[in-house]
């Protein structure tokens, strides 16, 4: 990872938290709102064949992606309070 320029240490580490936040929300969300996604990960052997299938039909089934970086500038410049992580 390079060193941020223009930010504090503090904030390049509330936003990579952030992005972390935004990413694993993402991810938890689209597993527990989509039955057929749910079933195709059940198992491990399930999951391998996810990863077998081609690329359409896994976007097809995971969704379509997302801009990470603009999700968590917009959220991150949005806060009007200070971030008081510790």
């Amino acid at each position: 990872m390079h060193k941020p320029r223009n930010v504090s240490r503090d904030e390049a580490f509330a936003f990579r938290a952030l992005q972390a936040e935004i990413f694993a929300s993402t991810i938890y969300s689209r597993i527990f709102t989509k039955e057929a996604l749910r079933e195709q990960l059940r198992t491990e052997s399930r999951v391998e064949g996810f990863w077998r299938r081609s690329e359409e039909s896994r976007r097809a089934l995971w969704g379509r992606s997302i801009d990470l970086s603009a999700t968590a500038r917009r959220e991150f410049l949005s806060l009007t309070f200070p971030l008081d992580l510790l």
